[in-house]
């Protein structure tokens, strides 16, 4: 669930894991009365979950919609999207 304690957060993060990420960068320039274009991938091995996402996670309440984001995460699971760990929403009104 949402949470804005580093300590805990890196730990969550850990605890998750680490894989390959690739990133792609586009850049575009312009000179005069020409147009460049570049584009790059990069690979690093880097958090599934970085530490910053538990600070971003909607805790509820109305301006929510009643609705809080957790990250789910069980050892030796795979859960429907293929990861170890899911992003999920709680609705916390009762139908």
């Amino acid at each position: 669930h949402a949470n804005s304690d580093p300590e805990t957060n890196l730990q969550a993060a850990e605890i998750i894991g680490k894989s390959w990420q690739t990133r792609q960068c586009t850049t575009t320039s312009m000179g005069g009365e020409s147009v460049g274009v570049s584009q790059s991938v990069n690979e690093s091995f880097d958090y599934d979950v970085p530490p910053q996402s538990f600070t971003k996670l909607r805790k509820g309440g109305q301006l929510n919609r009643f609705e809080v984001e957790a990250i789910l995460f069980q050892n030796g699971r795979e859960w429907s999207n293929q990861q170890t760990h899911l992003f999920t929403i709680f609705n916390q009104k009762q139908s």
